[in-house]
């Protein structure tokens, strides 16, 4: 297949054209047929040399996956590999923008966002947050740690590493808030937290730094909830502010199955080698992977988000149902990349971004209700290790700025885009606005300095991109 490519987005469910290259090094090409699935979609007809096309018309959103199969003047046949595309009318446009510490240019780990944009993970071997363009590392008993979850309220929860040694790595659960700073979870052998919210805190209990046998608990009011169903491990890994937990659970028989636990009682739903539930949000959405499929469970129903390359896993979903996570095209020997569930279609979110940037976005892990989505990538030479990028990353929607130096006369700043131009626009009411100037170029990021006139009295400024898809 030549058209679309892989992982391609088609922004329209009516006509889109498909080709496809095919030859034969000892006889003719008879016909070309082109296939959704299994599903026979129609025959090419001849366009220039060892080319063949049709069109199509999806008819509805969704994901699909595409092939062409070629049979030769004496009857032998032979099928292209599978092409899988998004097919989404109203995908969001978003900008790209590295976490980092300034001014040692670290890169940040980002692992969770909350609602009011603080993000948290870890730099280097610290656990570490970032608001407002400002990151720092935060002390956990002088002990390495990463922060792996925040509430909406700023409490933070992870682990940090107390001892290494022939029992394994031994970590002990942490929480942050912004009245009490780090306080060890108390009474673990071995555990890690890994979410948090207004019931509590969720994760991991061992009995020894291996976790070959690990309970799931819920610590709320000074108090813990163990429990794993009869399983050789079990693994907490969300909850929402109605204390419903999401998390896996390996089974007496060996299966891996993710899980629900509500009000004492815990649920399986279908799993398979590596399985497992990983954020609920406030409606009791919950996302994962089953069987190498991202899923989405609501209200008693099970539904894979959709076919695209051959394993999907979803790590988070916000309360609008937007989901994000990460999948392998055609095998694991290549990097991953990441994806965005979004109005019942999985989308790669390279897509999403402008093309220009140099950005190879592999994992997102988190995204918050405003649709900000954190996790690591490439840029433009840093090679393919480590497989999830070696870059943290915010995702925005739309424009943003980010004012460096303000002055009486002058406002210096960098400004972040989606695709398509952009106009810097000015106002000294808030009602009309009048253009500064343009981003011709269509640059993914830019440095700007304006001059100012006190002299005319208060003045706003403002990005906006009238034409971002």
């Amino acid at each position: 297949m030549t058209q679309p490519s892989n992982h391609a987005l088609i922004r329209s469910i009516g006509p889109t054209t498909l080709r496809a290259a095919m030859s034969d090094p000892d006889g003719s090409i008879a016909s070309v047929r082109f296939f959704s699935g299994t599903n026979l979609l129609g025959t090419g007809i001849p366009s220039g040399l060892s080319e063949f096309v049709m069109t199509w018309t999806p008819g509805r959103t969704g994901n699909f996956s595409l092939s062409a199969e070629a049979v030769d003047n004496s009857g032998a046949t032979g099928k292209t590999a599978t092409v899988w595309i998004s097919v989404a009318t109203n995908p969001p446009a978003f900008a790209v923008i590295e976490l980092e510490t300034s001014p040692t240019n670290v890169s940040f780990d980002p692992l969770a966002i909350n609602n009011q944009g603080v993000i948290v993970g870890s730099i280097t071997n610290a656990a570490a947050r970032w608001h407002n363009w400002h990151s720092e590392t935060f002390d956990v008993f002088g002990k390495p740690a990463v922060a792996r979850a925040v509430s909406d309220q700023g409490t933070i929860v992870g682990e940090f590493i107390q001892a290494q040694g022939q029992a394994g790595t031994i970590c002990q659960p942490f929480c942050y808030t912004p009245d009490q700073g780090v306080r060890q979870l108390p009474g673990l052998t071995d555990g890690i937290a890994s979410g948090v919210s207004q019931a509590g805190i969720v994760g991991i209990a061992a009995t020894n730094g291996f976790r070959t046998t690990s309970f799931g608990f819920w610590y709320s009011g000074g108090n813990y909830a163990f429990f794993g169903d009869g399983g050789s491990s079990c693994q907490a890994r969300d909850i929402n502010d109605e204390g419903v937990i999401v998390g896996s659970l390996q089974t007496p028989a060996g299966e891996t199955r993710p899980f629900i636990y509500r009000a004492g009682e815990l649920t399986l739903l279908a799993g398979g080698t590596g399985s497992g539930a990983n954020a609920v949000n406030r409606q009791g959405e919950v996302v994962g992977t089953a069987g190498g499929q991202a899923f989405r469970y609501e209200s008693g129903t099970v539904t894979n988000m959709g076919a695209f390359g051959i394993y999907q896993e979803a790590l988070d979903v916000n309360d609008h149902g937007n989901a994000v996570g990460y999948y392998y095209y055609a095998d694991t020997f290549n990097p991953p990349a990441a994806f965005l569930f979004h109005d019942g279609v999985l989308i790669d979110l390279n897509e999403l971004i402008p093309t220009n940037s140099a950005w190879s976005l592999r994992i997102a892990n988190s995204i918050n209700n405003g649709d900000w989505i954190v996790g690591r990538g490439n840029r433009a030479g840093d090679g393919f290790f480590p497989w999830t990028g070696s870059r943290g990353f915010l995702l925005v929607p739309g424009p943003m700025i980010r004012v460096l130096r303000a002055t009486a006369t002058t406002l210096e700043g960098r400004a972040y885009f989606a695709n398509g131009p952009a106009v810097f626009e000015r106002s000294t009411d808030l009602i009309h606005w009048a253009p500064v100037s343009t981003n011709a170029t269509g640059a993914a990021e830019a440095s700007f300095s304006l001059t100012l006139d006190p002299t005319n009295g208060a003045a706003f400024y403002r990005v906006v991109q009238p034409s971002a898809p």
